[in-house]
């Protein structure tokens, strides 16, 4: 997700941090997904993000999809999912 092709058509984003927590349970496992995002330009903040195309809802769950396929993890078995989406100053802008 961070790759040039992603880059390429969301330049506005710097990098996703990603943490997964497994409960242990081979059969009937559970997870808790953290995502955060984290921007790069110095013009958008919470009340411009959508109008700069940045739809932090489907950023998440493209970055999700695509991470849960390459692990192994099936889409029933996420809990809860925790998304936060910081500014170039490191303020909290959509979570």
């Amino acid at each position: 997700m961070n790759g040039r092709s992603f880059k390429k058509n969301y330049p506005m984003v710097d990098r996703f941090e990603t943490e997964v927590v497994w409960d242990g349970d081979k059969e009937l496992p559970s997870y808790k997904i953290r995502v955060v995002v984290y921007l790069n330009d110095p013009e958008i903040n919470h009340n411009n993000f959508y109008q700069k195309d940045i739809d932090p809802h489907w950023l998440v769950f493209t970055h999700l999809m695509d991470l849960l396929t390459k692990i192994g993890v099936k889409r029933g078995e996420v809990d809860q999912i925790y998304t936060q989406m910081y500014d170039t100053n490191g303020e909290l802008i959509w979570g």
